[in-house]
């Protein structure tokens, strides 16, 4: 039975302007967060575009804060980060949220549901699944200013962003990260934090019948002698797609075939004329962005799944792919060793290391018996991330902070 109003919990969430960009993506992150919501539930969420038909456990409510640019765009980022706080304290004022958060970019739209839940004394949970440093770092090398070609004005601003990060990361209510890595170095600074890895839906993604397999890549006009490497991710220089297409040139083996998936396409271009350049262009597949409704049938049809990134946290591909029997490499980096444990449910390598990636992707295809083994322990070790477990542990937090926010509210009100 629903419960009235005043009973229940309500939760602000901040986005940022690409996901709004991107209906599915947008349903995916929700996902991660209300899976264990009921009609107890109320989710706001700011976004930047318009969005429809976001089906959901909880009852959501979507409230609009438009781009005046590209999002790409230093100015056009700061006044959406401004337009955030400006409807957010609105909301919550209005709506009486107990608990304010972000999806994310910690830093970037974190700092926005901090000063939010500061405006409005409400309880701030931040979320980390990610160094965000990296990222911001080659936004502003690709801003074209001068001032970012500088090394050293580079490193200032990384040591100033650093500083920030452990002071804002220092004041916030509660934490959750995704990152066992993370986990470890944040709890140094502050004991409020819970590790919460994310989950995936081993109904959804798992092995699918062969003869479903061999269709697929007809529809795909992929040859039964192809052998398909797939890679799944932003076009982003941190996700490593520099050294997965050194690599397949490295390897000179004209049955392989590289399928790129990705929902956003900054480096697209850049990426094609290195194809270009590296002589594998016939080689290269920019498939574009794929709903995650049919992505089984991608890892399903691909011989090996890459993800060679410079930084990755716990990264909802990997399991996507082990729990269809996919064969995985991935950098040896943040996350990824807690999930791909060397030749036991994965191969690693060193990030940047294209001859090193060339060599662990011929291991692989050659050893068709050992990689079997690998991806069924793999299949067997994703079960225990299953969406039931990972949803009760993000309530519990949830409800912990409302539960203190209403207490805090009834002793100022005593007061």
């Amino acid at each position: 039975m629903p419960t009235s109003n005043s009973e229940l919990i309500k939760i602000l969430l901040v986005l940022g302007p690409f996901v709004g960009m991107n209906p599915d993506l947008l349903a995916k992150k929700l996902n991660e967060i209300s899976v264990k919501m009921d009609d107890h539930w109320k989710l706001f969420a700011i976004t930047s575009h318009p969005i429809s038909q976001v089906s959901s456990s909880c009852t959501l409510e979507f409230h609009i804060v438009r781009l005046l640019g590209s999002p790409k765009s230093l100015a056009s980022r700061v006044f959406y980060l401004l337009g955030c706080i400006r409807r957010g304290v609105g909301l919550v004022k209005k709506e009486d949220i107990q608990v304010i958060t972000q999806h994310d970019g910690h830093l970037e739209y974190g700092i926005v549901a901090y000063v939010i839940s500061k405006l409005t004394h409400r309880k701030c949970l931040i979320r980390i699944n990610e160094d965000t440093l990296i990222p911001f770092i080659f936004f502003l090398k690709d801003s074209q200013n001068f001032l970012f070609r500088s090394k050293t004005i580079l490193w200032i601003i990384a040591f100033g962003y650093r500083s920030l990060e452990r002071s804002f990361l220092k004041r916030v209510d509660w934490i959750i990260t995704h990152g066992p890595m993370d986990y470890q170095e944040i709890k140094k600074i502050n004991n409020r934090i819970t590790f919460v890895p994310l989950w995936v839906d081993t109904k959804k993604f798992r092995r699918l019948d062969e003869e479903y397999v061999q269709r697929s890549k007809k529809e795909l006009a992929i040859s039964k002698d192809m052998r398909i490497l797939l890679f799944v991710g932003r076009l982003h220089p941190e996700k490593g797609v520099v050294t997965l297409l050194r690599a397949l040139k490295t390897l000179k083996d004209k049955r392989l075939t590289l399928l790129l998936v990705y929902s956003f396409s900054e480096y697209k271009r850049e990426y094609q004329n290195l194809a270009e350049q590296l002589g594998i262009s016939d080689q290269v597949r920019f498939i574009g962005y794929i709903p995650n409704d049919d992505m089984p049938k991608y890892y399903n049809l691909a011989d090996l799944y890459i993800l060679p990134s410079l930084r990755e946290e716990w990264s909802n591909t990997i399991m996507e792919a082990m729990a269809c029997r996919t064969p995985v490499i991935a950098s040896d980096t943040g996350s990824n060793p807690y999930l791909v444990m060397e030749k036991k449910t994965g191969f690693l390598v060193h990030p940047n290391d294209s001859n090193g990636l060339a060599q662990q992707i011929r291991f692989v295809l050659d050893h068709p018996d050992a990689s079997k083994c690998v991806t069924e322990a793999a299949a067997c070790e994703i079960t225990q991330y299953d969406k039931n477990t990972i949803g009760d542990a993000y309530k519990t937090v949830v409800i912990s902070l409302a539960k203190s926010q209403k207490e805090a509210k009834s002793m100022m009100t005593q007061v």
